[in-house]
């Protein structure tokens, strides 16, 4: 970017930052249908919105929750967990709450400033850069809005703005088509190698033992903590919840989980440790029966 472009900082150029609560922390509970309720989860790395994993709070509840009311235009900008996953809110979600993990900034009116510009910014490295800085080398897992309006944002002419925004959005569908070819060819010698190794097993060796699942594992079953209710959290600390929801269609690994649960709520018998693998014994045909767990866990597991 041009030394010549100005400096600010994001709070200098937005009206609110602020962030949501979670409903139960005012006496409210989330219901199946409803006012859509925006979580980090709800989100993807690319910054599209997953519309199937939005939770659901009734009118009542949105209306004491005033303050992270959602509107068009909408910076939303994770501060917990997944740091610096962004979202572009659209009149097409709405109406619309958020949690304490998602900061919402509003930009000012009246001023040449391009809110998609900002969140292209806000997915750069060099605000990257600046969380890495806050975070000083430790495992910190939030950042705190005064963080946030401290970021700073180099803001070049509208025109310019708009020239990068295009810019980017032509790269990004280059990349994404390149993704899905890549994808498809990916699905394409995933399945002659199923093809091969369904053959291998069918056959077998003549020095092959057959034994059950149970003769070379060790096999057990989880379960939800209860009541559910009082053990879903949102808080930060918060212990893995594994449900076959987590589970992506094309079977990769689970490197996250849609609700976490208190650590009081993990049950040692339900822990899952690195190593283990998750075979789901209820049907879904839309999740695979099977998924592997990625490595790199915590000492205290996964439930």
């Amino acid at each position: 970017m041009s030394k010549k472009w100005p400096v600010f900082k994001l709070g200098e150029l937005a009206d609110v930052i602020t962030k949501g609560t979670t409903p139960t922390s005012v006496g409210h509970d989330f219901v199946d249908n409803g006012i859509n309720f925006v979580k980090v989860e709800s989100i993807t790395s690319s910054g599209k919105f997953i519309k199937e994993k939005f939770a659901h709070i009734t009118a009542a509840c949105h209306a004491a929750l005033g303050r992270s009311q959602l509107q068009a235009g909408d910076i939303l900008f994770s501060i917990a967990g997944a740091l610096g996953r962004t979202g572009f809110v659209t009149s097409e979600i709405l109406p619309a709450n958020t949690n304490q993990a998602l900061a919402i900034i509003r930009l000012k009116r009246g001023i040449d400033i391009s809110a998609e510009y900002i969140l292209k910014v806000l997915e750069a490295g060099s605000v990257l850069e600046q969380i890495e800085k806050l975070k000083g080398g430790v495992a910190q897992q939030n950042l705190s809005l005064s963080q946030v309006r401290d970021l700073y944002i180099s803001v070049p002419p509208l025109p310019e703005q708009q020239r990068i925004v295009a810019l980017l959005d032509e790269a990004f569908a280059g990349l994404a088509t390149a993704k899905a070819n890549a994808e498809r060819n990916l699905q394409s010698a995933r399945a002659v190698f199923e093809c091969h190794l369904e053959s291998v097993l069918t056959e077998g060796g003549d020095d092959w033992e057959e034994k059950t699942l149970g003769n070379v594992c060790a096999i057990a079953r989880g379960g939800p903590p209860r009541p559910i209710s009082e053990f879903i959290t949102e808080e930060p600390g918060g212990i893995n919840w594994i449900k076959i929801s987590d589970a992506t269609a094309s079977g990769k690994y689970i490197s996250e989980t849609e609700q976490k649960i208190r650590p009081e709520g993990a049950s040692k018998s339900r822990m899952v440790h690195d190593g283990d693998f998750i075979l789901s014994n209820s049907m879904s045909f839309d999740r695979p029966y099977t998924c592997a767990l990625r490595g790199a866990f915590t000492t205290d597991g996964w439930c």
